[in-house]
């Protein structure tokens, strides 16, 4: 290995190494390196974060959804179960103006046609359940208009509807008149007030209202018409526009009408 160390004139001397140069912007690097690697752990931290919002979003509309399920199911059980101790109002005297709930000894899908969804009178008042526990005022002349029902019980089997003259997909062959049976004598309804929704007057667009000018959305009330919000617009409500009938000749204004 050799000496720095050098001899001149009988002296010795060493060679100097030059200092090497210290590199510009290193330190600069660094802190940009650092930097990088910051935003990246802050780039993953947001991500996570973001994905755990996310998680629990999608967790708390699972419970909610769950709860509304059963809330519904136990609506449903609570009216079946309230029809099993069903009873309606008979007169017992020859005036027929005093009346006691007998129970119902038979179940069959039929819908009251002399209840009511909105009124002051209770006699009349619609109920899932069917029967009529409310005594009608002794004022009411005549028969009691209301019979038994069972609202929430569908009918077993489809039916025709339409004019039995006119049968459009059976062509009046009664070889095949099982082929109109496309229509329905009831279904279900376990509304507490009777009223089926239309489920269009949740959008928010305009329009589907006699003059075109109401609006929907989830600001939408129970019943039919129109009702006003805090900014004065006209909001449809949850049964406007609705209908279980067609046309069977769309555009012929004297066509016969068709339940869906």
């Amino acid at each position: 290995m050799r000496s720095p160390a050098a001899v001149k004139n009988g002296q010795t001397t060493r060679r100097v190494r030059p200092v090497p140069r210290v590199r510009r912007g290193s330190a600069l690097v660094i802190v940009i390196g650092t930097l990088a690697l910051i935003s990246v752990f802050a780039a993953i931290y947001i991500a996570v974060g973001q994905s755990d919002r996310q998680s629990a979003a999608t967790v708390r509309t699972r419970t909610d959804l769950s709860e509304i399920t059963g809330a519904y199911a136990d609506h449903v059980a609570r009216v079946i179960g309230a029809d099993r101790l069903d009873t309606i109002m008979q007169p017992v005297d020859s005036a027929r103006q005093f009346q006691v709930p007998r129970r119902v000894t038979t179940d069959a899908p039929y819908t009251d046609w002399a209840r009511r969804s909105e009124t002051d009178d209770l006699w009349r008042l619609f109920s899932p359940v069917g029967g009529n526990r409310y005594a009608r005022p002794r004022n009411q002349t005549g028969d009691d208009p209301r019979v038994a029902s069972d609202p929430w019980l569908a009918s077993l089997r489809p039916t025709y509807l339409g004019d039995p003259n006119i049968r459009p997909f059976s062509g009046n062959n009664p070889a095949k008149h099982y082929l109109d049976n496309r229509d329905w004598y009831q279904i279900s309804n376990f509304a507490e007030d009777g009223r089926f929704v239309n489920l269009f007057n949740l959008r928010p667009e305009s329009g589907f209202s006699t003059d075109g000018t109401a609006f929907g959305g989830f600001e939408s009330e129970p019943g039919y018409g129109v009702s006003i919000d805090s900014a004065g617009r006209r909001i449809r409500r949850m049964s406007e526009g609705l209908s279980l009938y067609t046309k069977l000749i769309p555009n012929d204004p004297n066509s016969p009408i068709q339940s869906y």
